[in-house]
């Protein structure tokens, strides 16, 4: 399901509402795409992103990443102000992040391990700290400034496959230049819940198909 748009310098209040019908079996799930702010927001159990475009005065082809939610992506480049992951100790490549911005990546991690969220420009700006186990859920939330880095690291203590001198360290995306999604598990870590997307993922999302020309 595709919709295109151009958005405009000046911001508006416009909306698209976009409803998807996801067989008998399930219900119509709606949500609100307010453009002019770039949120997202309203029931979601089903909801729909951005594949490609995004920026001012640019095309911007919106995607259904059937069945969960875009935190945010190239069409909505609000970034989060928390992320709430579970960690697995069995690590799986992202669907939606490609190993240039994301090193997390399929990998057998400590089953329990001391963890530090951090950016990856200052070392000293730490999100979260703490020993998480397999299966454990925690939070991370932005600076005082209220944005994460384009990349937050990820020490784990114990992993070793990373590189070099940083062997126990990996990075994912978190300036939304690609999708960061609900469900998506990158590395050990699975995305939870994040800002304007509240309700735990219910499934594995499904990959966006790749954006197809527009007349």
């Amino acid at each position: 399901m595709k919709i295109t748009r151009f958005l405009s310098f000046a911001l508006s209040l416009s909306q698209v509402t976009a409803v998807a019908v996801r067989g008998s079996a399930k219900e119509k799930d709606s949500f609100s795409f307010e453009r002019s702010r770039g949120l997202m927001s309203g029931s979601m159990s089903g909801s729909m992103g951005a594949s490609s475009g995004g920026g001012t005065g640019e095309e911007c082809t919106i995607e259904d990443y059937d069945p969960e939610c875009a935190i945010c992506d190239q069409c909505n480049k609000n970034r989060p102000l928390y992320l709430t992951f579970q960690y697995k100790a069995a690590g799986v490549d992202s669907g939606f992040q490609p190993e240039d911005k994301a090193s997390c990546r399929a990998s057998a991690y400590p089953q329990s391990t001391m963890l530090i969220a951090r950016s990856s420009k200052d070392e000293n700006e730490v999100y979260f700290e703490g020993m998480i186990e397999d299966g454990e859920i925690f939070t991370i939330r932005a600076p005082t400034d209220g944005k994460f880095q384009a990349e937050t690291d990820f020490v784990i203590a114990g992993w070793g496959g990373g590189i070099e001198d940083d062997a126990d360290v990996c990075f994912i995306h978190t300036s939304c230049s690609v999708p960061l999604v609900q469900g998506d598990q990158i590395g050990p870590l699975i995305v939870m819940v994040g800002t304007g997307c509240d309700d735990p993922p219910t499934s594995p999302p499904t990959n966006p198909p790749t954006a197809e020309p527009t007349n």
